[in-house]
């Protein structure tokens, strides 16, 4: 009888195993705003949270570990060439750059001066790698000759992505979680070629999530480095969001509680030195949204709709649009300007991972939006400032991705870029050079 049973158990498992491997069921998206009887705005006090960890990695284990795993590896080549994609867009004459590397998160980037790209990830032995592209030979002297570092291994010992934002030009911070959950970051100043890195500096905490970064009022000249600030926001294993302030003056601040439920990474925007929005996933599956006037943090506010992973968004000039995957799979979106939200519209869009929003300045201005489509390939929506209208379709940019997209607007907002996770690992790039093109490179045949 035993035998019988176990038979028809083995029957039965290959079939429990397809329905396990099946993709999660997609739902409406809910847009209206649904209430909650948690007090958001209560900051809850959490001395585990603050005190100094025990358990955690000294900086030698944290800066050491993954850099002895690392040289064991093997990894692609570090020639920068040009990669094979299925499609190519309508406009905007793209093009597709394999960095090599070894990519286990989705890559994200910043950007200190005119001219000048860092890109940084985690590698599958969890430390962060690191490249860089430009023709600065220092912060104020630019060659006029593009060409890509080779691969930079950071170390660390990391648990996500990488955070990253430049607060003065020719320098940045990264900061990033833990593999004993505390938040770590490193800094990089001088710029160009005659930079210098500091050492890994854990900043303690107990964290859940990637890391949020943000510089208040973007990147300011070395004559202003006294003005620099940065700021930085976590989420706890109880949903609460937590503060980290550097400034020139007296560098990190003490840990400040923010309350909130969050169930998603923390994202950080500005637009000017009095001006930063937090947006997050909450633990009922809302959008909320959090702002710094310049003197204090208003309250959370809930935007209501269904979301899936950490919203993106940004911040310019006055306007903010907020973008998520929705529990439908498709891309929606709000935007804030003068005090007033716009309720949630879908962008349409079959989507594989959270999308990636980002503005830039040519053309009079606009917003690109990207997404990882469930066909695996890069696709784009714009919405342009002359027009005040997105575009029709979707536009697809080729590609072989398996990430969330990152993208960047850089070279004084003239350039726009976007960046995944090969399938091989490796670190895609695409190029949107709008019929710019950099010296050295070419388009594929």
């Amino acid at each position: 009888m035993q035998l019988v049973i176990v038979a028809a158990l083995l029957h039965l498992l290959p079939l429990v195993l397809s329905l396990s491997a099946r993709p999660r069921a997609r739902s409406a998206f809910i847009p209206h705003v649904r209430s909650t009887h948690l007090d958001w705005d209560a900051a809850r006090p959490d001395t585990a949270f603050t005190s100094p960890r025990l358990d955690g990695h000294s900086v030698h284990e944290f800066t050491t570990g993954s850099t002895r795993q690392q040289q064991q590896q093997q990894h692609p080549a570090d020639s920068a060439t040009l990669a094979d994609h299925a499609g190519t867009a309508s406009s905007g004459n793209p093009k597709w750059e394999n960095l090599g590397g070894s990519v286990a998160s989705y890559p994200s980037a910043c950007s200190w001066g005119t001219g000048r790209l860092d890109i940084f990830h985690m590698t599958r032995e969890r430390s962060c790698q690191h490249r860089s592209y430009g023709g600065y030979s220092s912060s104020s002297s630019f060659t006029g000759s593009y060409s890509w570092s080779s691969w930079q291994t950071l170390g660390g010992s990391l648990d996500g992505g990488v955070a990253v934002s430049s607060h003065t030009e020719g320098s940045f911070t990264i900061a990033v979680k833990g593999t004993d959950n505390q938040c770590w970051q490193r800094a990089y100043t001088g710029g160009g070629g005659g930079g210098a890195w500091g050492d890994w500096q854990t900043l303690g905490g107990n964290i859940s999530h990637d890391v949020g970064l943000v510089s208040r009022g973007g990147v300011v000249s070395v004559s202003q480095s006294t003005s620099a600030s940065l700021d930085l926001f976590v989420s706890a294993p109880d949903g609460q969001c937590w503060t980290k302030t550097w400034s020139y003056s007296s560098s990190w601040s003490t840990w400040t509680a923010l309350g909130g439920y969050l169930d998603s990474a923390p994202r950080a925007v500005s637009w000017g030195r009095d001006h930063m929005s937090l947006y997050c996933r909450s633990t009922d599956g809302q959008a909320w949204w959090r702002r710094w006037n310049g003197w204090t943090w208003e309250s959370w506010t809930s935007l209501g709709g269904s979301v899936i992973g950490t919203p993106s968004a940004f911040a310019y000039a006055g306007y903010e649009y907020v973008v998520v995957r929705g529990t439908d799979g498709a891309c929606w979106y709000r935007s804030w300007h003068a005090g007033t939200w716009s309720q949630w519209a879908s962008l349409g869009g079959s989507l594989r991972h959270e999308p990636e929003v980002v503005s830039y300045l040519q053309w009079g201005g606009g917003v690109d939006v990207y997404i990882n489509h469930d066909d695996g390939g890069l696709y784009r929506k714009s919405w342009d400032n002359r027009t005040d209208a997105w575009s029709q379709e979707w536009e697809p940019m080729g590609g072989k991705v398996d990430s969330k997209p990152g993208a960047i607007a850089w070279d004084n907002g003239t350039r726009t870029d976007a960046f995944g996770q090969g399938k091989d690992g490796s670190c895609q790039r695409l190029v949107m050079s709008e019929g710019r093109n950099d010296t050295g490179f070419t388009n594929e045949s």
